[in-house]
């Protein structure tokens, strides 16, 4: 009774207190900046992303709109009407965008903050995530520090409500020199290196969360997007070989055939990649060249096939594989919108100018994404 008497009155100083932090992040869960935050008859999303985004506001209470919850990580993450989400009010019937995406956000983080989200009562809720899986690995990590950090960050959902808590880690912050904090999340983001066997242990954690997500949200329908990643872009990190000498012979055989491809001779360019995969069937970048090549001479399919091994054999994938891919498309969602398979040129590859970077849309990708979810949510918000 003592101690829960002093621990209240703690509590009910720090909530006074201007001194607060909100928690930086759990590792690899993608939990950055603060929940939601109710201030009367208005919600906000605090944005933690070093203030590129301001924080995003929407009525406690829904109105006479079909009220839609877009959830994931940087692309939804958009400000204004620049981004799909946004976009995606276009049709007769009045749609209500809520835009809870975060920046960095796994599909652990979106789907606890997607149960959080529901009181404020969405008549439909949109999913894109799969990319921060994987670039928030670790090299070597295993399945027992997936559930150790799945633990952790369940725990740290429940702190992070308590002022006292944010107060402790204020001041636990002003001991850290500011160059210091530069360094370890330097260190974090470059060790973030997945080894092939990994795939499925991160392909399964995937599907357990999204699958919870959809199970928590009820009768509330459930629209979830399989993600889709830029084939322009090379693999970050192709395995070493264990034979040096092998090994760099191959890296100047795709490098040739890079050349190749780009200067317009997309035949010699397959036919240099096949040397080098015959000497190293491993190596991503090879792959990469041989999707590409594929997807000019009109042969689709096998570009698909031939992209899917070279994410799945890059050591630092920042984009998705096929395995988080499938993983996707096992969820039970109530519709799933299979993006690659829509969107993909011929029946190959999606087209490069729908990105600026390896996952991020371009002006063309988000007007794609928003003319394809637009016509959806307009027939899922029609059946409420």
């Amino acid at each position: 009774m003592v101690l829960a008497a002093v621990g209240g009155g703690l509590e009910a100083v720090c909530r006074q207190l201007p001194y607060q932090v909100n928690l930086n992040g759990v590792y690899r869960t993608g939990f950055t900046g603060c929940w939601f935050l109710e201030d009367g008859e208005t919600v906000t999303l605090c944005e933690e992303d070093t203030g590129r985004f301001p924080p995003q506001t929407f009525p406690k209470h829904k109105g006479d709109a079909c009220r839609v919850l877009f959830i994931g990580g940087s692309s939804v993450r958009l400000p204004g009407h620049r981004g799909w989400p946004e976009r995606s009010t276009i049709g007769e019937l009045p749609v209500e965008v809520v835009n809870v995406g975060v920046p960095g956000a796994t599909s652990l983080a979106t789907t606890l903050r997607a149960q959080a989200a529901l009181r404020y009562e969405p008549d439909v809720i949109v999913v894109y995530e799969g990319h921060n899986d994987l670039a928030q690995w670790s090299f070597g990590s295993g399945e027992d520090v997936v559930q150790r950090d799945q633990r952790l960050a369940r725990v740290v959902l429940t702190l992070e409500r308590s002022a006292f808590f944010r107060t402790l880690s204020w001041v636990a912050e002003l001991s850290k020199p500011q160059r210091k904090r530069e360094l370890v999340e330097g260190l974090r983001v470059s060790a973030a290196v997945v080894r092939p066997e990994e795939a499925p242990i991160i392909a399964a954690e995937v599907l357990a969360n999204f699958t919870a997500l959809v199970e928590a949200a009820g009768d509330v329908p459930v629209i979830q997007l399989v993600p889709i990643s830029n084939p322009g872009r090379a693999p970050i990190a192709t395995v070493t070989d264990t034979d040096f000498q092998r090994g760099k012979r191959v890296d100047e055989q795709v490098l040739a055939a890079d050349r190749l491809f780009e200067a317009g001779d997309a035949g010699s360019a397959l036919a240099a990649t096949e040397i080098a995969l015959l000497a190293d069937n491993s190596h991503a970048g090879a792959w990469w060249v041989k999707s590409r090549a594929l997807q000019v001479l009109g042969r689709g399919p096998e570009a698909v096939v031939a992209y899917g091994n070279a994410r799945r054999l890059d050591a630092m994938p920042l984009r998705s594989t096929p395995a988080v891919d499938d993983a996707i498309r096992a969820v039970a969602a109530d519709e799933l919108i299979d993006l690659p398979l829509l969107l993909g040129a011929d029946g190959g590859l999606v087209p490069e100018a729908f990105f600026t970077d390896m996952v991020h849309l371009s002006g063309a990708g988000h007007g794609e994404l928003a003319r394809i979810v637009s016509a959806r949510v307009q027939e899922w918000c029609g059946r409420r």
